[in-house]
């Protein structure tokens, strides 16, 4: 929260799962922190693992 312009500055959401074999997460962030008038900055991050290969994760600005 910015107290000067009584504003908020970032926020976001998200929810996942989790087991023995198997992780998944999903999430929305948005960011204002740029005072120049500019659109609202979102992002979409997805995130999936399996613990005995590795984890990947993909982003995407794109939401605007």
């Amino acid at each position: 929260y910015d107290l000067e312009n009584s504003n908020i500055v970032q926020d976001g959401v998200g929810i996942g799962y989790d087991d023995e074999g198997f992780s998944m997460s999903v999430s929305y962030a948005e960011d204002r922190s740029r005072n120049d008038g500019d659109s609202v900055n979102r992002t979409l991050y997805f995130r999936i693992g399996l613990r005995t290969i590795g984890s990947t994760q993909v982003s995407s600005g794109a939401l605007n």
